[in-house]
C-alpha cells in the first residue's frame, strides 16, 4: 500500500490503493445476474471515485501543509483542473479554518428558473424605483395581469359593486321598503312577530341574483345587521288593544279600524259584526266540562288574548283521558296563530333556555304534562306572576332583561306537583278544572277540528265576551264549587300533613293544651300508617305546622316535658276528646 509523509512521523496511507473487485462468479442467465453485475459495477465506480477524491485531497493537504509542490511536477506541469483544486484549498479567512478540496472541478454553477425570474424581477423592480426617484413613473409589476372588471348596468342597486354587498347601504335601503322592527334580536312588522328565518329567506331572494356563492350565509350576516339597524325600545304592547288579521280593536270604546299598527301580537281572526253562534265548539265544551267551570274556561280563553298578566293564573285540565281536553289547545292555536308555543311545564324549571322561548308569546301549552314532581317552582311562580322584565337566557348569548306576559294552559291526569314547594304561593297561582266522564256510547267525529277551525271567528267573539266578564270582575275568575274542591284536593295529594291536621281522633285542639314537637311527630306516622299514606320526613312536618299554626290557633313555644322544657305547640294535645279527657276551658 502507497504511503506518503505528511510530516515526518506522521503517515498518510489510501488505503484503496491497489484494490480488486471481487470476481463475478455467477453464471449467465441467472435470475439476479444482471441486477448483481449493475450493482457491482456501480460499487466499483463509486469505490474508485472516493479513492480518487481521497488522494486528491492527501495531494492537496501536502501542497498546503508542506508548501512545496506535489511529487511528480510542477505548477506550471499542472492542468486548469489542479490549480483550481489548490485554490480552492487555501484558508478561509471568515471561518478560520482551510477549504479542504474534494479535487472535484470547480464549474460554473448553474441558475434554476426561479432564481433568474427573481434576479430579472429585481432589476426591473430596481429600474422602476429608479424611474419613480426621478419623477417618473414606477414600472408595473410583473405577474398574473388583474382581469379588467366590465361595467355594472344601469339598474344594479348601490349596495352591489360588482363583487360583494355593502351590508350597511342595503340594510338602509330595506328599511326604506319594509316596515320592520327589532326588540332584543326579535323582529316585528304590522303583520306581528317575524321568525329571523323567514327574513332571511326574504334577503337571500333579492341577493341571490347578484351573489353567487354562499348566498344564504351572506343572507344570515345581513339579518343580524338588520337587528341593530331596526332596533327598537318602544314597548309596541297594550291590554286595551286586540291586533286582529284585518285592522285594530279598541275594547275599552269599543273602536274598530283597519288600520294596521305595528305591533307584537296579531290575531289570525276577524271581528264578525254579525257573529254566528259557534254549535260545535258549544257542544264539545258541554260535554266535556259542568257549566260553571265553562264559564271559567271563557275567560281564561279571553285572557289570552290580551299581553297581560293581572289574573295571575295558570289553567289545568285534568281527566282520565280520551275526553277530548287537549282539543282546546287545538282551538287555541286557530285563535293566536305563532303567538302561541307547545312546550313543557317541568321544562321551564329544568331547562335555563325555556323561558327565552316564551318571549313575545301569549300562551304556552302542555298537551300532556308529565307527572313528575318539580324540582323547584320559582320559574314557574315568577311567569305566572310576571308585571315587570325578567332575566332570559338564550344559547350562546348574554342574559337580558325582557318583558314577559305568556299565560299557560296544562292538560294532564293528575295534579301538578312539587317536591320542595307546598306553599299557599304555588297552589294559589292554579284553576284546576275536571271533565265529566267520557259516555261510552259516545262516538268521537274525526272531522271535529275542521269544523271547528271553521268556527273560529265566531269562537273568537265567544273568548272576548269572556275577557269582557273577567275584566268586570277586576280579573278575577269565576270558580264553581267543583274548582275550589280541586284545588284544596290538589294542595292535600302535595302534602300529607294538611289532612293529618283536618283528621280527627288523634289529637284534640285544646287551648290549655300542649304537646312537644317529637310526640306529634309520632301522632303523624301512626296516622300515615292507618291511611296508607307515606310519611315525610320530621323537619318538613314540623316546619309546615308551624308556618301554618296561626290557621289552627297553635302557637310554637316550649312547653314542659318530664323536668325540663322542650319545644312544643300550645293549642294541641294528643288523644280523642272524651267525658274522661275533656277539653280544658280557656
Amino acid at each position: 500500500m502507497a504511503e506518503t509523509k505528511l510530516h515526518p512521523g506522521i503517515p498518510v496511507t489510501n488505503e484503496f490503493d491497489g484494490y480488486e473487485p471481487p470476481e463475478d462468479t455467477r453464471a449467465f442467465g441467472d435470475v439476479y445476474a444482471d441486477d448483481s453485475r449493475m450493482m457491482m459495477a456501480d460499487s466499483s465506480r463509486r469505490t474508485m471515485f472516493d479513492g480518487a477524491e481521497t488522494s486528491s485531497g492527501a495531494e492537496g493537504n501536502l501542497d498546503y501543509a508542506g508548501g512545496i509542490n506535489p511529487p511528480g511536477g510542477s505548477p506550471g506541469d499542472e492542468d486548469k483542473e489542479k490549480r483550481e483544486a489548490s485554490l480552492n484549498a487555501q484558508p478561509d479567512t471568515t471561518l478560520g479554518r482551510p477549504k479542504v478540496s474534494t479535487g472535484r472541478p470547480a464549474g460554473k454553477k448553474k441558475l434554476s428558473r426561479r432564481t433568474m425570474f427573481d434576479g430579472a424581477q429585481a432589476s426591473s423592480d430596481a429600474e422602476g424605483n429608479l424611474d419613480y426617484a426621478t419623477g417618473g413613473s414606477p414600472a408595473p409589476k410583473r405577474g398574473r395581469p388583474t382581469k379588467k372588471q366590465p361595467p355594472l348596468p344601469p339598474d344594479t342597486p348601490a349596495w352591489w359593486n360588482g363583487r360583494k354587498i355593502d351590508t350597511t347601504l342595503f340594510c338602509e335601503e330595506y328599511l326604506k321598503t319594509h316596515d320592520l322592527r327589532s326588540i332584543n334580536g326579535a323582529f316585528f312588522t304590522p303583520d306581528g312577530y317575524c321568525p329571523a328565518d323567514k327574513l332571511r329567506y326574504a334577503v337571500y331572494d333579492e341577493i341571490k341574483q347578484y351573489v353567487r356563492s354562499y348566498a344564504i350565509q351572506t343572507a344570515g350576516s345581513v339579518v343580524e345587521n338588520l337587528k341593530a339597524e331596526a332596533k327598537t325600545d318602544e314597548a309596541m304592547i297594550s291590554e286595551d288593544i286586540l291586533n286582529l288579521r284585518d285592522g285594530t280593536f279598541d275594547i275599552t270604546k269599543p273602536d274598530w279600524t283597519y288600520e294596521k299598527r305595528f305591533c307584537r301580537n296579531r290575531l289570525p281572526v276577524t271581528l264578525e259584526l254579525d257573529p254566528k253562534t259557534p254549535e260545535n265548539w258549544l257542544r264539545f265544551v258541554n260535554e266535556l266540562l259542568e257549566p260553571r267551570d265553562i264559564d271559567t274556561l271563557q275567560e281564561y280563553m279571553g285572557y289570552c288574548l290580551v299581553p297581560t298578566t293581572k289574573a295571575q293564573k295558570m289553567l289545568l285540565i285534568i281527566g282520565n283521558g280520551g275526553e277530548g281536553k287537549s282539543r282546546i289547545g287545538v282551538v287555541m292555536r286557530y285563535l293566536l296563530g305563532d303567538n302561541m308555543n307547545y312546550g313543557s311545564i317541568p321544562k321551564l324549571e329544568t331547562n335555563a333556555f325555556a323561558r327565552a322561548d316564551l318571549e313575545h308569546k301569549l300562551l304556552m301549552v302542555d298537551d300532556d304534562m308529565r307527572m313528575e314532581h318539580l324540582p323547584t317552582t320559582s320559574n314557574l311562580k315568577a311567569l305566572i306572576t310576571s308585571e315587570g322584565p325578567m332575566d332570559l337566557e338564550k344559547k350562546g348569548v348574554q342574559s337580558y332583561q325582557g318583558l314577559m306576559y305568556c299565560r299557560l294552559m296544562a292538560f294532564s291526569n293528575g295534579y301538578l306537583r312539587s317536591a320542595n314547594d307546598d306553599s299557599w304561593g304555588f297552589f294559589r297561582r292554579q284553576l284546576i278544572l275536571t271533565t265529566k266522564p267520557r259516555p261510552e256510547d259516545r262516538v268521537d267525529d274525526p272531522f271535529l277540528s275542521d269544523k271547528l277551525y271553521e268556527e273560529r271567528d265566531a269562537i273568537f267573539r265567544w273568548a272576548l265576551e269572556g275577557l269582557y266578564r273577567l275584566r268586570r270582575n277586576n280579573y278575577r275568575f269565576t270558580m264553581s264549587d267543583k274548582a275550589k274542591g280541586n284545588l284544596q284536593l290538589a294542595i292535600d295529594e302535595s302534602n300529607n300533613v294538611r289532612s293529618f291536621l283536618n283528621s280527627q281522633g288523634s289529637f284534640t285542639f285544646d287551648k290549655e293544651g300542649e304537646i312537644t314537637s317529637r310526640a306529634l311527630y309520632n301522632i303523624y306516622r301512626m296516622w300515615c300508617e292507618d291511611n296508607a299514606e307515606t310519611p315525610l320526613d320530621q323537619k318538613r312536618v314540623i316546619g309546615y305546622v308551624r308556618s301554618h299554626a296561626h290557621e289552627y290557633g297553635l302557637t310554637y313555644t316550649t312547653v314542659q316535658y318530664q323536668y325540663k322544657r322542650v319545644r312544643g305547640f300550645r293549642g294541641i294535645r294528643a288523644g280523642l276528646a272524651t267525658p274522661n279527657n275533656p277539653v280544658m276551658p280557656a
